[in-house]
């Protein structure tokens, strides 16, 4: 089996929308079914109001209780919702976003998915501290292959670590 990729995105300011409107525009575009996860359920709504009004893309998608899912290659939903809930019925993603995530156990799920981004503001040191637990506890299991790409001030990223 292959490794699961997983791309840590440091950003430099809390406007995370625009950045990750580019990536889910590149990943529908090659097709791919898409869960994006975040904290709690403001978060989520905040990302649901961004990809409405980015303006560049129009990009289907919905919240992960939504009856019509199934037809939407973006699912919203809280890091609890799909732990809790959901998380059976989202077997056919393939990529994962994760916004700013806590210290909670959802890396255990990284599996299901061939590609996880994980996007996190530097501005703030709970979510810091949390990336760096995470990214400590997944580069000690050989069925992920890390990287971590830093935001410099142009706003252009640079890979920074790839194990």
């Amino acid at each position: 089996m292959d490794k699961v990729q997983i791309n840590f995105y440091g950003i430099l300011s809390d406007q995370y929308i625009s950045i990750l409107v580019q990536l889910l525009a590149k990943s529908v575009a090659i097709e791919k079914n898409i869960l994006v996860m975040a904290p709690t359920k403001e978060d989520i709504d905040f990302i649901d109001d961004g990809l409405w009004r980015s303006g560049t893309f129009w990009l289907p998608h919905c919240y992960i209780d939504n009856k019509l899912k199934e037809h939407n290659p973006i699912i919203l939903s809280t890091i609890d919702d799909y732990l809790n809930l959901y998380s059976s019925i989202c077997n056919s993603m393939q990529y994962l976003f994760l916004i700013n995530p806590n210290a909670s156990d959802i890396h255990n799920s990284f599996r299901k998915f061939e590609k996880v981004f994980i996007l996190f503001s530097k501005n703030h040191d709970r979510i810091l501290l949390d990336i760096r637990t995470l990214w400590k506890e997944l580069s000690h299991n050989k069925k992920y292959h890390l990287s971590f790409y830093q935001q410099n001030v142009s706003g252009k990223f640079e890979l920074k670590t790839d194990t």
